[in-house]
């Protein structure tokens, strides 16, 4: 990652210092892109930690099931490596009942 940050950011130095005006006029867009970046990458990172420390505070089962969860999605994707539009329902979790609210009754629903 930071290798990557690297290269983005020496490439946006060296467009910004061409002679040619063509060129350096290419410059603005790219540091405006790698700001860009460098914030996705910051929250990332950020949000990579903040799971980690969750699951540090869960204790070892949380860890454990956050493995099992990995090894579900690798599987998966193995699985489906020549068709990966199908690998997508092992990771639409949007879909999933929700176990912790269940979608509350209307009140027609109640009086029945």
């Amino acid at each position: 990652m930071k290798e990557r940050l690297t290269r983005l950011t020496a490439y946006t130095e060296a467009l910004e210092a061409s002679p040619d005006a063509a060129v350096k006029a290419q410059g603005t867009p790219a540091r405006a892109l790698l700001k860009k970046y460098e914030k996705a990458s910051t929250a990332k990172t950020q949000a990579r930690t903040a799971l980690q420390g969750t699951l540090d505070e869960l204790g070892p089962a949380a860890v454990a099931v956050a493995e099992a969860l990995w090894d579900v999605h690798l599987a998966a994707l193995y699985a489906h490596r020549r068709q990966p539009l199908t690998a997508r329902k092992y990771f639409d979790y949007a879909s999933l009942p929700n176990r912790v609210y269940p979608k509350k009754q209307t009140a027609a629903a109640k009086t029945a």
